[in-house]
């Protein structure tokens, strides 16, 4: 391929409405995560910062284990499973619609 070819190419990429689709899908999902994530983290440290009694609380009386300990593994735990689900649907959804704008595109009918 020369670089009109090339050119041709990306153009009928970028006008394609599965193109339009993939990109607005996965902006979507980056956007939520990114709020998801800063949410949990800014509440997180707003405890930490304003309301360190919340945090420093004994889980039960006699513990040493205080309720900041749980939020923290819970807050991981939700992150990593963002992640995985962000993981997922990139594997699936998005290669998905990657794959069939390619073939398309080559074939020349977007």
């Amino acid at each position: 391929m020369n670089a009109n070819t090339h050119a041709d190419l990306y153009e009928r990429l970028r006008h394609s409405e599965k193109y339009q689709q993939l990109t607005r899908e996965r902006d979507r999902l980056a956007r939520l995560s990114t709020w998801l994530v800063l949410i949990g983290l800014y509440t997180f440290i707003g405890l930490v910062a304003f309301n360190p009694a919340v945090i420093s609380t004994p889980l039960s009386q006699g513990h040493a284990l205080s309720q900041g300990v749980p939020l923290v593994i819970g807050l991981m735990i939700a992150f990593w499973l963002l992640a995985g689900f962000y993981i997922y649907r990139a594997n699936s959804r998005f290669d998905m619609l990657q794959q069939s704008l390619i073939h398309e595109a080559m074939e020349g009918k977007s």
